[in-house]
């Protein structure tokens, strides 16, 4: 009987740490996802045209480059317009 109990007891030790672990392994997950949020929240926003053109004017960009990302934009605003045909506005990201 003795043996019986000890077998039992381990088991309840067993449990009680792999509960305790699925618990810090919640919280650590949960604790990456807001890092990884507010991380993504102080990327910069997309380029407009006058800021590329001010990029092009200031030398930071060859006329090639400035011609290829305003495309870029041309193309992505476009897409967005064509996706959200009620006001051609994006919703916010998140």
């Amino acid at each position: 009987m003795l043996a019986l109990s000890d077998t039992y007891r381990d088991l309840l030790i067993s449990g009680a740490w792999l509960v305790a672990g699925l618990i810090l392994l919640f919280l650590g997950l949960s604790f990456l996802r807001r890092w990884i949020a507010r991380s993504r929240q102080g990327e910069a926003e997309p380029f407009d045209l006058s800021q590329l053109r001010a990029m092009r004017d200031r030398g930071e960009l060859t006329e090639k480059e400035y011609q290829r990302a305003r495309e870029t934009l041309a193309s992505r605003l476009k897409t967005d317009r064509e996706s959200h045909p009620q006001g051609g506005q994006t919703p916010p990201r998140t």
